[in-house]
């Protein structure tokens, strides 16, 4: 520095630059612990005297009208203490010399325990960091800017500190708080992320940070090669301009009408390559774009690995499980499919779901798992057996329904839905069609509509994968089991004119000619959620022209082929109706019933649909597989073998029983009267089963089988208190003494709160046994 340049400084000789930067560090108490040469220049106070005193005895900053500002609950530092990673306050100090100036103090956080942070002094007119030899920036200049050995120290602090706060197990916050950084370190107002699709590809804005949300969310989707992200996703290098309004390569015009004109984009880089964007938005034309390239692209690395952990980690969730045996493997497709999607439920933070498995073979669903609430909400694409009109198949794409149907994919427009957003994910894997899955949003929608799509696609991806490994096993098993079955590489699709109850000519035949299945035309599931499957082929509600077509389809069932008259079906079905109005009512449902379960009638008889008189009911003879009959002849034939002797062979006929029950009959049921008995005499028959299999498993030291067969009995019924021994019993013999005595607790809370009563002597008594060992 040159002696006239010193002069010009009001300390003196010996003074600092008065553009040169000043720092100290505090504690987490405001207490100075590091004082630089540069500071004690800049203010005129030696280090000896500014150490161990609080910051705001040293600086003693007032605002222009003498406010004091310097305080122990200033806010600058009240900010880091709430979570922020860095702060500044401007303020006028008096240094040794009584000369008064003002400076703007940049504080960054520490992030090791217990805390503090370090500030930097910056002296100039407007408050802003002073870069390029100490000119400030001039307004729509875009000439580079050079960075101080300070700039960069204090850069890479408050990397570091950012870089304390990201967690893969945490990505939604840790996403958040990566966007408010970059906002609070290079003054920008917006700042959001867009990361590439598992399968697809595209660009999908997934968070946002700032002002002007609904112009930044104009586009939410951008194809590699499109707009600022899909360019810079698909040839690796940044974007940076102070011209934004003129660059016809950005897309969003809202955007350029809300006055924005400085905006970067760099890649976000993994080693794995580019996974998606960050983006900078200010409407300041002197927004220094070289050191936000700079920060930006040194950000890149900390929070896109952290993404990919986090990404890796929400993947590993769904791990498949091989079945123990042969029987297990439709009851373990089915648990498969549960957890896929309650993981998804919860990744996507939806109200309901479907998931939907699709086979080419038989052009159709051939299962479903639904969960909480808008579970009812069916793609017509893949239950009609045309998923190349689904754009979320056929594109590998994550698609968000939301707002007006006409901004909808156009083979959407017919969706129905019931909730306020849709999203639609594929499961698909190499190029094949496996099935979809639809989260519903009952009010609450994500914010942007995208934001949860990248983190659900990657968990989709892995899923696919799963599913179609435990159907395939599945088939295999059914093939070993039953020879016969002989799996078409076609079948025609359940017609529209079918659904709308068109007459049985226009049905295919029941026949196994021409590589026809040999299975059951009919197979349906009434243990949990009612399912109905033609040769295969899931037949949802809506395929039926008449609701009431359907609910006596189930009463039909639940008899077991014993015949009902006409006035007891008109009495379960309208009780308040006049009994001749009633009857023609019952004679149109019978005829749309027919519609869809009836194959052409074969010598103008009906198979399943029979009537005798007034009479009707369902052909016990007729070629159909019911959940229910399977459930009871396993249970009767593992007691035949209990009572013969051959207790491993009724154990294997137990679980064959229980995993068939998914659920308590026709759960979508729960009010009908027609069907309670029923389904409490087969959920005692379950709970008997289950305790049964539990006290088999807890003799042969099995604890862990045992505690989950116990487990499940409670989850039937959480009320009877021998379920809760025997998990008591099984849990102290497996050496888990704290939780038996925590089970005996919640015993005890559940039957006070429900039936205000206390536990039995014989369960007390197992729990002061267990607590004296």
């Amino acid at each position: 520095m040159s002696t006239s340049a010193k002069s010009e400084h009001e300390g003196g000789p010996g003074a600092a630059n008065s553009l040169e930067e000043a720092f100290f560090v505090i504690d987490d108490q405001q207490q100075v612990v590091g004082w630089s040469d540069a500071a004690s220049q800049r203010l005129g106070t030696p280090e000896d005297a500014a150490l161990g005193k609080s910051c705001y005895e040293v600086l003693q900053g007032r605002s222009p009208f003498g406010k004091v500002l310097c305080r122990a609950d200033c806010s600058p530092f009240n900010a880091l203490r709430s979570g922020h990673l860095t702060s500044r306050c401007s303020m006028t100090v008096t240094n040794g010399s009584s000369a008064r100036r003002r400076l703007t103090a940049e504080l960054v956080a520490i992030p090791t325990p217990p805390g503090g942070a370090a500030a930097w002094l910056v002296e100039n007119e407007s408050g802003h960091r002073i870069t390029n030899g100490g000119a400030p920036a001039r307004a729509g200049s875009d000439a580079p800017q050079e960075s101080t050995t300070t700039d960069v120290l204090r850069d890479l602090s408050s990397l570091g500190a950012l870089s304390t706060l990201l967690s893969p197990d945490d990505l939604g916050p840790s996403i958040e708080r990566s966007l408010d950084w970059l906002r609070e370190e290079l003054g920008a107002e917006a700042a959001e992320l867009f990361l590439g699709e598992a399968q697809g590809r595209d660009l999908l804005l997934s968070g946002y940070s700032g002002p002007f949300k609904s112009a930044f969310t104009e586009i939410t989707r951008f194809r590699p090669g499109e707009g600022f992200p899909g360019l810079v996703s698909a040839n690796g290098a940044p974007i940076l301009t102070h011209h934004l309004n003129g660059d016809p390569r950005y897309l969003r015009s809202r955007v350029k009408q809300k006055g924005f004109s400085s905006y970067v984009c760099v890649p976000l880089m993994t080693s794995d390559g580019v996974m998606g964007t960050l983006s900078v938005a200010s409407r300041r034309t002197d927004l220094d774009l070289e050191r936000a390239l700079t920060l930006m692209t040194w950000a890149s690395r900390p929070v896109g690995n952290m993404l990919r952990a986090g990404l890796s980690q929400i993947r590993d969730r769904i791990q498949p499980v091989a079945p123990a045996s042969p029987s297990d493997a439709e009851s373990s497709l089915d648990d498969l499919m549960r957890a896929v999607l309650e993981q998804m439920m919860a990744v996507g933070q939806s109200d309901g779901g479907a998931l939907l498995l699709y086979d080419r073979r038989v052009e159709g669903v051939v299962r479903r798992v639904t969960q909480g609430e808008l579970s009812g909400m069916l793609c017509p694409d893949i239950i009609g057996g045309n998923p190349q009109n689904c754009p979320s198949l056929v594109g590998k794409h994550g698609v968000a329904l939301h707002g007006p149907r006409r901004l909808w994919p156009p083979n959407c427009h017919q969706a129905p839905t019931g909730a306020t957003m849709v999203t639609c994910l594929p499961l698909v894997v190499a190029d094949r069609e496996v099935g979809i899955v639809q989260l519903g949003y009952a009010a609450g929608v994500p914010s942007p509509t995208t934001k949860f799509l990248p983190l659900l696609l990657s968990l989709a991806e892995r899923a696919a994968g799963a599913i179609n490994a435990a159907w395939l096993n599945l088939q295999i098993q059914q093939a070993a089991n039953d020879p016969k079955i002989i799996y078409p590489t076609a079948l025609p699709a359940l017609g529209v004119s079918e659904a709308a109850g068109e007459s049985p000519e226009h049905s295919p035949e029941l026949s196994t000619a021409d590589g026809g299945p040999a299975q059951p035309w009919l197979s349906v599931r009434c243990l949990g959620t009612f399912e109905l499957y033609q040769q295969g082929r899931l037949v949802t509600p809506n395929m039926f022209s008449r609701r009431g077509a359907l609910t006596l389809l189930k009463i039909l069932l639940i008899r077991e082929g014993r015949p009902i008259s006409r006035d007891a079906l008109t009495e379960l079905l309208w009780p308040e109706a006049d009994p001749q109005a009633a009857a023609n009512r019952l004679y149109v449902l019978v005829h749309a019933l027919r519609q869809i379960v009836e194959p052409s009638p074969r010598n103008k008889k009906w198979i399943y649909i029979r009537s005798d008189g007034d009479r009707y009911y369902l052909d016990r003879e007729a070629p159909y597989e019911l959940d229910v009959e399977e459930f009871r002849k396993s249970v009767s034939l593992g007691n035949q073998l209990e009572r013969d002797g051959s207790v491993d062979e009724a154990i294997r006929s137990y679980e064959r029983a229980m995993a068939l029950y998914r659920g308590d009959l026709l759960e979508e049921e729960p009010y009908a009267d027609w069907c309670w008995a029923e389904r409490e005499d087969l959920k005692e028959i379950c709970l008997a089963l289950l305790n049964k299999l539990a006290d088999h498993y807890l003799k042969q030291d099995s604890f862990e089988e045992s505690i989950n067969y116990y487990r499940r009995a409670l989850k039937v019924d959480p009320l009877r208190e021998r379920s809760h021994r025997g998990l008591m019993r099984a849990l102290w013999q497996a050496g888990r003494r704290d939780e038996a005595l925590r089970q005996y607790r919640a015993c005890q809370t559940i039957l006070r709160r429900e039936l205000g009563l206390d536990p039995l002597a014989e369960t007390q008594r197992l729990y002061l046994r267990i607590r004296s060992d």
